[in-house]
Formats: structure tokens, sequence, C-alpha cells
């Protein structure tokens, strides 16, 4: 990738909420890669990586389910075209200084769904 900001984003809760009611017409069912997941789509979340993509930043999309399942639900989601990468959950991040000492930032907009 190249030397410039990245923005890594979870899927699961973060890019989709997962739903149970296949009766609200305002969830869509989505396959994945162990079957299908009733979800709504976290319209403010999906945005912002389009945002942070055209805007020059590196965008990595991860899963705790792994990158197979991270590549369906970004295929999903329509963001094939506005990220440079898929992995799964980094089990280790190992670094000299705290996450807070160097800047990186957490955002979560639960209600912007």
């Amino acid at each position: 990738l190249p030397d410039k900001k990245t923005v890594f984003v979870d899927c699961d809760e973060t890019l989709v909420m997962w739903e149970d009611d296949p009766t609200d017409l305002s969830n869509h069912v989505i396959q994945v890669a162990n079957g299908n997941l009733i979800v709504k789509f976290h319209r403010r979340h999906i945005e912002l990586v389009k945002q942070f993509y055209a805007i020059g930043w590196n965008v990595i999309v991860w899963s705790q389910g792994g990158s197979d399942h991270a590549e369906h639900i970004v295929k999903a989601c329509k963001l094939e075209n506005h990220i440079h990468g898929i992995m799964p959950k980094p089990d280790v991040v190992l670094d000299d200084k705290p996450l807070e000492a160097q800047g990186i930032r957490r955002s979560y907009h639960k209600d912007d769904l």
C-alpha cells in the first residue's frame, strides 16, 4: 500500500447490523461464506468508507469471521471499488506505543443507520 493515511473498517455490527426479523422490509438477506444473514446496512459507515477512499486514504476492511466473510460483506455493501484490501481481524498488534499515544482513533456511529 502507498504511504498515506489508512483506515481499518470492521464488517459485522459496523458495515452491516445483524438482524433477526425476516419480515422487516428494511432488512436485507445477504449471502455469506457460511450461509445467509439478515442484515440492515449501516449507511453512514458505508458512506464514510466511500469518503475515506475518495480523499485518498487506504481503506482496509476486516472481519473476525475471516477474509472470505469480509469479502461477501464488501460485495453486499457495493464497496468493491472503494477499498484497497480485505483481511481477517488482527489477533495481536505489536507496537512500541499504545494506540492512544499514536493518535489512532476509534469511531462508531451506532444511531446513524
